[in-house]
């Protein structure tokens, strides 16, 4: 097959750039040009969504890394052609828009987080989707919500929202699944994504900041990759002026539909990447649940869905690159090693941490998420507890991937990732002594 697909490109430009251009268009007839000029030149020093000069490594490797298809480097080249010249501009003048309107919300107060955590496919999302269906007592951020973090546009969907349910039957919310298309099914199996659904915070990170390891799909060269998979190649103002924005999208969300009960989760898979000890500065007072899973079975998964999420999206799978595969993997293992330190230091300063076995979650579902939300103090109203039962029996009928392909590198697996589930097992049963997990009162005293 020839690296170059046409077809991609013209829909990359039309999609992306002719807006740009369009934009442009319309300012030079109306005389405006300057002023657009000016604004670009200005607006940089006022945003809340700050692109540091990372993205010129990127640009330069997608100019000139040649062992990357040339089709996937035009691809990220107009992506980030029309988040710098567009969506930035125009999200910079929303959210300047929302602090003249809803000046309040920045007086919601997020007590005591939960952070769910673990490596990708290793059951973080269906322990997300099992907690956070609990929406009486538990706010979780959907997908939309921090692709458009914006409080008057989110105020406005909800309207709209009401108006498609009414007359259109959803159709409106059905055209907002990526993989609505995808033939096989198989990538909404592994995992369904759609803007209605709770997805990882650090995705923000990508549509806004342009800095996620999500972007490697865009950008999978060497460099690039590197600095992608490094939280802290970013500056230090960088990094903070990333999470001083996460956490204003979460104080916006809950002021737009908590209520005093609400306790804000997450799940953040993308996280080894340095950000975890960003998050434990952010939120001091935040609890951990680490969920694990066999780096056998985890990392084939992944390394599936991967492959399969970017065929689907650039018809080209990185992992035919060596250099993609060897960086990849390298962060991969890491991840599994920073999961372990992670959990002991937070252990050893006592915060709330609860270690959660894959295997033993999906033995008995029901049995499992009452401890854990007893643990975390969180009521479980009875159309909840039915859920949960629900959840437990479909568990019975769910089929396992097929991850054949990738468990040639099982023997590699066993010696990069040695005893990743004993070690975690160990610090289970250290957790279960009620003087290593504080309760919430004793957190609210900290």
């Amino acid at each position: 097959m020839s690296d170059i697909r046409f077809d991609l490109i013209a829909k990359q430009l039309v999609s992306h750039v002719s807006p740009v251009l369009l934009l442009w268009a319309t300012a030079y007839s109306l005389g405006w040009s300057l002023w657009l000029l000016a604004f670009y030149v200005v607006t940089p020093y006022f945003a809340p969504f700050t692109v540091g000069l990372y993205v010129l490594t990127i640009i330069r490797c997608s100019l000139t890394d040649t062992s990357i298809p040339l089709h996937i480097r035009t691809l990220g080249l107009c992506r980030l052609f029309y988040s710098i010249f567009l969506r930035q501009p125009l999200f910079n003048i929303a959210w300047w828009i929302d602090e003249i309107l809803f000046p309040l919300y920045h007086l919601v107060l997020i007590k005591s987080p939960i952070f769910i955590l673990g490596q990708p496919r290793s059951g973080t999302t269906k322990l997300l989707d099992l907690l956070a269906t609990n929406e009486g007592n538990v706010l979780a951020l959907k997908l939309w919500e921090y692709t458009f973090p914006i409080l008057w546009l989110q105020y406005l969907v909800d309207y709209i929202e009401v108006y498609d349910q009414k007359y259109f039957n959803n159709w409106m919310k059905k055209q907002l699944d990526p993989f609505a298309k995808d033939k096989t099914n198989q990538l909404s199996k592994m995992h369904r994504i759609s803007m209605d659904k709770w997805e990882e915070d650090n995705m923000a990170f990508s549509s806004l900041f342009l800095f996620s390891t999500s972007d490697l799909i865009y950008h999978p060269g060497s460099e690039s990759m590197k600095l992608l998979t490094n939280f802290f190649s970013l500056d230090n103002s960088v990094r903070r002026s990333m999470f001083d924005f996460h956490k204003k999208m979460v104080k916006k969300v809950m002021f737009r539909r908590g209520n005093e009960k609400s306790v804000y989760m997450a799940k953040w898979v993308m996280c080894w990447n340095g950000e975890y000890k960003h998050i434990m500065d952010t939120y001091p007072g935040a609890r951990y649940i680490f969920i694990y899973r066999n780096p056998e079975e985890s990392i084939p998964s992944l390394l599936k869905l991967i492959s399969g999420i970017t065929l689907y999206l650039t018809d080209f799978d990185p992992f035919t690159s060596p250099a993609f595969r060897v960086i990849m993997m390298n962060y991969i293992y890491r991840g599994h090693k920073d999961e372990i330190e992670f959990a002991k230091s937070l252990i050893q300063k006592k915060q709330h941490v609860q270690l959660v076995s894959f295997s033993e979650l999906y033995k008995n579902i029901e049995e499992k998420i009452e401890n854990i939300a007893e643990l975390l103090q969180l009521p479980m109203p009875v159309e909840y507890k039915e859920f949960i039962r629900e959840e437990h029996k479909k568990q019975a009928q769910h089929e396992k991937t097929d991850t054949v392909r990738h468990l040639r590198r099982k023997e590699e697996i066993e010696q990069r990732c040695p005893g990743f589930c004993a070690q975690l097992d160990e610090l289970r049963m250290l957790t279960n002594t009620t003087e290593l997990n504080p309760t919430l009162d004793d957190l609210k005293c900290m």
